[in-house]
């Protein structure tokens, strides 16, 4: 028994709730692999045969049209991504690229079908991640709809803020290093627009940023922006 890979499975909230002796026999079923930060782990258009579980390292899963790109989300270690074509056997419709080296699990296609007819945990973990998801992108159709271009962005700062932050006096500490064009890809508007957005929210004291590292200084007023 690989004792590492269990203990990487215990982390993962998709196989919350399991046994250890299931967690051991999933272990025995899963592949280890690794990628280097920028690599490609698949590309969308593509057809998928695996679910992946991200184990150490962070992914960037984006859409893209020409040079225009969309960023839908940041992953961290313990979250799984790759599951819709698994579930409705249609090409991808996003891709996914590490953004610092990363060790993942594969589980193939007809192992992970098999786990959702024995487990109701796994069917129970898969359904609320996937609704999360979901109202995740109503609230970016929201935004898109509704807001102006401040207003995304603020709403970007507090989506990140809530998932990667954590508190500290000055604010609330964004722990994932972003660029002004990775603002631009969650948004959905162009980096120049960003660059001259951020400088504004900066000289009101509502945020504050160096080396690619956010701080929200004024949750509040940002999501005045929202209303």
């Amino acid at each position: 028994m690989n004792l590492s890979k269990l203990e990487m499975l215990r982390k993962v909230r998709l196989l919350s709730g399991l046994p250890e002796t299931n967690l051991q026999s999933i272990a025995q079923i899963t592949k280890k692999e690794n990628y280097k930060k920028g690599q490609v782990i698949f590309s969308e258009q593509t057809h998928g045969a695996a679910l992946y579980i991200l184990i150490s390292g962070r992914i960037k899963i984006f859409t893209q049209q020409g040079k225009r790109r969309k960023v839908l989300a940041y992953l961290e270690p313990g979250e799984f991504f790759g599951e819709l074509s698994i579930l409705d056997g249609q090409i991808r419709s996003a891709s996914a690229q590490a953004i610092e080296d990363c060790e993942i699990l594969t589980l193939h296609r007809n192992d992970f079908w098999e786990l959702l007819k024995t487990f109701l945990e796994i069917c129970s973990n898969l359904i609320k991640v996937i609704a999360g998801r979901l109202r995740q992108a109503d609230k970016e159709i929201e935004s898109l709809s509704f807001h102006n271009v401040i207003g995304r962005i603020s709403r970007t700062l507090l989506d990140l803020g809530k998932k990667y932050g954590k508190r500290t006096v000055q604010g609330i500490e964004i722990d994932i290093p972003l660029d002004h064009r990775e603002i631009s890809e969650l948004a959905g508007t162009v980096r120049e627009m960003v660059t001259r957005v951020l400088n504004h929210l900066r000289k009101l004291d509502y945020i504050d940023y160096s080396n690619n590292r956010f701080v929200i200084l004024n949750e509040d007023k940002l999501k005045n922006f929202l209303e």
